[in-house]
């Protein structure tokens, strides 16, 4: 179990323990950097808890695994926000180019955990919020089972259409996915965790992402499923931001801790997965390359955002501001953070203009800003707007 985790020998240590003593909990957090591993844990610890051969290996070909290798265990409910398009056109890029089993895994497992996300059971009532979406849902569904290993339903011609398809449906799908966790999806999660199942056995995995984004309504409703946690019920919640998360739900959850890729494992991980040689400082940094056009710009204005704050005109960036919707804010933030991330390092090289300690500063103003607007529901504009003259005063 767990051979598809590179690294974090800790974490993988520790779950194979308490897995194998029977001592794992129904609540867990996987805390740790962004490209640390977390998702690829949380998703083998799915198929473990669901395979019926002794050790799970990973090979496994009970029906439970085949299922949970193309995320198509019924068993399973993942939800909040991800870097979906970053994952799915590095996935795309890597099957153009090496047509073969393990590429054709790597595309359908990137590309449903953002289906997944649309789930009837997460918006039972509510589906007119995602009707936008239900065509390309349906034909992305279609084309991945007809591109699962040991299937050639596709000639060449249909395969390059069906990718095509997918890199221009994905940007509008991820609009669809709501910036925090609301409180209905929740609410659904309990309601669907106390139904009977297929089987007796049969373990249910929810896996729910950017856990420290949720608003108090939320937290509260996760609150009364943690003090009263269904039986054959594991609730797996991941964050970069542990340090955000309730004290009361931090004490009724087991932490793992996962720590970050060097720049020497983060080129081993896209050379084994990827097949990809790339002088790389993160993994952050190399699936940048793949973000969409919107993404981009947003990169462009981050770098415009930072630039201002060197000028010496006291005039306020309104282009700037006028450029980002409000819906568009908290992404922002996270291009802002990249860019901060990439001076920082040319910074320790000596060949940045601002010095380290102000962008420390300048990173831990922002971050205060962010947990206002994620976790405390506060105006996102108006927040980067204090943001932005307290990082002038620096």
């Amino acid at each position: 179990m767990f051979e598809n985790l590179l690294e974090q020998s800790r974490v993988k240590e520790a779950l194979s323990h308490d897995i194998k003593g029977n001592v794992l909990p129904p609540s867990l957090l996987f805390s740790g950097p962004r490209y640390s591993g977390k998702m690829t844990t949380a998703l083998e610890l799915m198929r473990v808890l669901n395979c019926r051969t002794e050790g799970a290996p990973w090979q496994c070909s009970c029906p439970g695994c085949q299922a949970s290798r193309l995320l198509l265990q019924p068993h399973l409910l993942l939800l909040g926000k991800r870097a979906f398009y970053e994952d799915i056109a590095a996935s795309i890029d890597h099957f153009r180019r090496e047509d073969r089993d393990p590429a054709r895994y790597m595309l359908i497992r990137s590309t449903r955990k953002l289906l997944r996300r649309f789930d009837p059971v997460l918006w039972e009532g509510e589906e007119k919020k995602i009707s936008k979406g239900s065509k390309a849902i349906q034909e992305i569904n279609d084309f991945l089972i007809a591109l699962e290993p040991g299937k050639d339903q596709l000639s060449e011609k249909e395969v390059e259409k069906g990718l095509a398809y997918l890199e221009k449906a994905v940007p509008d799908l991820e609009k669809l996915i709501p910036a925090t966790v609301p409180i209905s999806q929740i609410r659904r999660i309990s309601s669907w965790s106390h139904r009977a199942s297929g089987g007796v056995d049969q373990t249910k995995v929810v896996v729910m992402e950017k856990a420290d984004s949720m608003l108090e309504s939320s937290r509260n409703a996760l609150l009364k499923l943690l003090e009263e946690p269904p039986e054959n019920l594991y609730l797996i919640m991941l964050t970069e931001r542990k340090r955000m998360i309730m004290p009361t739900i931090l004490s009724r959850v087991r932490n793992y801790s996962f720590d970050g890729r060097s720049a020497k494992v983060s080129r081993e991980i896209v050379n084994r997965l990827y097949r990809q040689d790339a002088s790389i400082h993160s993994l952050d940094d190399w699936f940048g390359q793949y973000r969409h056009s919107g993404e981009a710009q947003l990169t462009e204005l981050a770098e415009s955002f930072l630039r201002d704050l060197c000028s010496r005109e006291k005039v306020f960036p309104s282009r700037i501001f006028e450029s980002i919707e409000t819906a568009d804010v908290p992404d922002f933030y996270q291009e802002l953070f990249r860019v901060l991330r990439r001076w920082q390092r040319l910074a320790v090289k000596g060949d940045g203009g601002v010095p380290l300690r102000v962008m420390e500063k300048w990173n831990g103003l922002l971050r205060e800003a962010y947990h206002g607007v994620e976790s405390l529901n506060q105006n996102p504009l108006l927040m980067l707007e204090a943001s932005y003259y307290r990082m002038r005063e620096l």
